[in-house]
C-alpha cells in the first residue's frame, strides 16, 4: 500500500466542494465561512487536492461539541478540518455508488434509509422521505393475517460504536478496491479520539454512506434468515407468527450484532408487541393516516416551493399556490410545535421551506417557544436571517437575545457558538456600536470568539480590529487564522495585497483560498 498513490479525481473533489458550500460540513454547527472561499476558487483548489495522496495525508481529530438531543441529554457532533471535510466528502461520494449497488434494492422496502444518488449540485441522496417506505413496509406486514407479533429493535449508540474494521470488510465485499477500503479504515481511525477503531463523525452527510456500508452484512444476515423485516438507519421492525419465534430470533440477532460488530440492542427501545398492541398503541389507523397526511403536506410544500423551479402558471394561479403552500407550512409548524419531543426531521423541513418562501406567519409562536427548537437551532437561525436579513423586523434580535441570555442553555458552548456566528454576520444590526460587539465577544470563551470577531469587524468596517488580529495571527489557531485572512478583504488594497503575499504559496489549500478570496473581494 505504501507504494501505491491513492488520489481522488478533480471532478469528485469539485463535487465535494459544491456539496459543502451548499449544505455545509454539518447541519448541526455553523458553516465555516472559508467554504465560500473554497467554492469561489474550486477549480484551483480541486486541482491541488487531486494531486494529493490520500495515504500520505494526515487527517486530524475533529473538533467536538455537545449538542442537545430532542429527547434530552446531549450527543457529540464533530466538525472536521476543512481540508479533511473536502476529502472525506469526496471519498464518500466516490464509494457511494458501490455501497448503494450492494444494498437491497429500494423497491423491496427493507433497507429504507438514505438511498445514495449523487446530483451535480452536490446532493448525496435521493430526494424524498425514506421513513415513508419504512411505514408502508410496516403497514404491509401487519396486514398479513399470519403475523401475530411485532419486534422493534434499536441498536444502542450506533454511530459511536460502529467498527471501522467492519466497515472496511463490508466495503471490500461490496467491491471497493483494497487500497481504498484500507484508506477508509485509516481515515476513520484518525477521526476517532485516541485513534480508537470505532465511531463515525456525527454531522457530516458523508458519514451516512459509511453507516450504510456498516449495515450491509446485517441486512444480508436478515435475508439469509428469511425473516420479515424493514429498517430505517438503526431502527428495525420484525414480524412473526408468534412471540416464541420472535424471542428465538432476537437471541440470534443479538448474538450476531455482538459477534460481528460488538454492538448491542438498546434495551429501552427494544420491545416485543402482540400485533393488536402494536396496531393499537404504536401503529393504529388514525396514527397512520396522520403520518401520511404529514408526508403529503411535506411533498406538496416541496413541489410548490422549490426555489429551483419557476412557475409556468399565471399570476393568480401562482398566488393561489403560494397561499396553499403557506397554509400547509403553518399546519406542519403546528405539528412541530405540539410534538414532544420535537420531531427534528419535520422541524428542519418546515423551517427550510419557510426560509425559501420568506413566510413569517408563525414567527411570533416560534419566538415564544424557542427552547423547544433547541435541537434545530441552526435552522432557526437560518430561517430568521432569511426573513429579517437587515434586522429591521426585530426578529434577529429576538433570536440573538435568546441565544445569549434567555435560553436555558445560553451558557453552553453550542449556543455560544451560534450566538458568536450570528453576531459575526450582523454585528451592527444586533448591537448598536462596535464597543458593544467587543463586550459581547468578551463574554464568550476565547476559543470560540477568536473564530468570529475578525469577521464581525470586517462586516462592521472596523479596520482597527482587523489590523490587530492581523498583527497577532501567528498566535491564532487555524480557524481564527482563516477568519483573520478573510477579514483582511476590507483593508486598503496595497496594504492587504502586501500582507496577503505571505499566504499566496501556503501549502495549506484553505489558507491559500482564503487569501485569494480576500485579495479579490472588498467585503465578505
Amino acid at each position: 500500500m505504501k507504494n501505491v498513490e491513492i488520489k481522488l479525481s478533480q471532478d469528485q473533489i469539485e463535487w465535494a466542494i459544491r456539496h459543502l458550500h451548499r449544505f455545509g460540513d454539518t447541519d448541526i454547527l455553523p458553516v465555516p465561512e472559508e467554504y465560500t472561499a473554497l467554492f469561489t476558487d474550486a477549480h484551483a483548489v480541486s486541482k491541488q487536492l487531486s494531486a494529493m495522496c490520500l495515504n500520505k495525508h494526515e487527517f486530524k481529530v475533529p473538533r467536538r461539541v455537545a449538542v442537545p438531543k430532542a429527547a434530552g441529554g446531549f450527543r457529540i457532533a464533530s466538525q472536521l478540518n476543512p481540508i479533511d471535510a473536502v476529502l472525506y466528502t469526496a471519498f464518500a461520494g466516490e464509494i457511494a455508488p458501490i455501497v448503494e449497488a450492494a444494498r437491497i434494492p429500494k423497491e423491496e422496502m427493507k433497507s429504507c434509509s438514505f438511498r445514495a444518488s449523487l446530483s451535480p449540485d452536490g446532493q448525496f441522496f435521493v430526494p424524498g422521505f425514506g421513513f415513508d417506505d419504512f411505514n408502508r413496509a410496516t403497514e404491509r406486514f401487519i396486514s398479513d393475517r399470519n403475523i401475530g407479533s411485532v419486534l422493534s429493535v434499536d441498536i444502542a449508540d450506533y454511530y459511536n460504536q460502529i467498527s471501522h474494521h467492519r466497515i472496511a470488510n463490508n466495503l471490500q465485499a461490496a467491491g471497493v478496491s483494497d487500497e481504498k477500503w484500507k484508506i477508509a479504515e485509516s481515515m476513520l481511525d484518525s477521526f476517532a479520539s485516541n485513534h480508537h477503531s470505532r465511531g463515525l463523525p456525527i454531522g457530516p452527510a458523508a458519514s451516512i454512506i459509511f453507516a450504510e456500508a456498516a449495515s450491509l452484512d446485517i441486512d444480508n444476515f436478515l435475508i439469509d434468515k428469511d425473516v420479515k423485516w424493514c429498517r430505517y438507519v438503526d431502527d428495525f421492525r420484525f414480524f412473526f407468527s408468534d412471540e416464541n419465534s420472535a424471542y428465538i430470533f432476537l437471541a440470534d440477532f443479538s448474538k450476531m450484532l455482538f459477534g460481528n460488530h460488538r454492538l448491542a440492542t438498546n434495551t429501552e427501545k427494544t420491545m416485543l408487541w402482540s400485533k393488536s398492541e402494536f396496531g393499537g398503541q404504536v401503529y393504529n389507523e388514525e396514527a397512520l393516516e396522520e403520518e401520511y397526511r404529514q408526508i403529503e403536506l411535506m411533498n406538496a410544500v416541496r413541489s410548490r416551493s422549490s426555489s429551483d423551479e419557476p412557475s409556468n402558471s399565471g399570476a393568480a394561479s401562482g398566488a393561489e399556490k403560494n397561499q396553499a403552500t403557506r397554509r400547509a407550512i403553518d399546519e406542519l409548524f403546528s405539528r412541530v410545535e405540539s410534538s414532544e419531543p420535537i420531531q427534528v426531521g419535520l422541524a428542519k423541513f418546515v423551517l427550510r421551506r419557510a426560509s425559501v418562501l420568506r413566510t413569517t406567519k408563525f414567527i411570533a409562536r416560534l419566538l415564544d417557544n424557542l427552547d423547544h427548537f433547541l435541537p434545530v437551532v441552526g435552522d432557526v437561525v437560518d430561517f430568521t436571517r432569511a426573513v429579517d436579513s437587515s434586522g429591521s423586523k426585530g426578529l434577529l434580535k429576538g433570536v440573538f437575545d435568546w441565544l445569549t441570555d434567555d435560553s436555558k442553555m445560553s451558557s453552553t458552548p453550542f449556543l455560544q457558538e451560534w450566538s458568536a456566528n450570528l453576531l459575526a454576520r450582523h454585528p451592527l444590526d444586533l448591537l448598536n456600536s462596535w464597543s458593544n460587539v467587543e463586550e459581547e465577544y468578551e463574554r464568550i470563551p476565547q476559543d470560540i470568539s477568536n473564530r468570529y470577531i475578525s469577521l464581525a469587524a470586517a462586516r462592521a468596517g472596523n479596520w482597527g480590529c482587523v489590523r490587530s488580529m492581523k498583527e497577532n495571527i501567528d498566535s491564532c489557531d487555524d480557524a481564527a487564522k482563516r477568519a483573520t485572512i478573510l477579514s483582511a478583504c476590507i483593508l486598503p488594497k496595497d496594504e492587504k495585497d502586501h500582507w496577503l503575499n505571505r499566504f499566496s504559496n501556503s501549502p495549506d489549500v484553505v489558507i491559500k483560498a482564503c487569501a485569494q478570496y480576500a485579495r479579490a473581494n472588498r467585503k465578505i
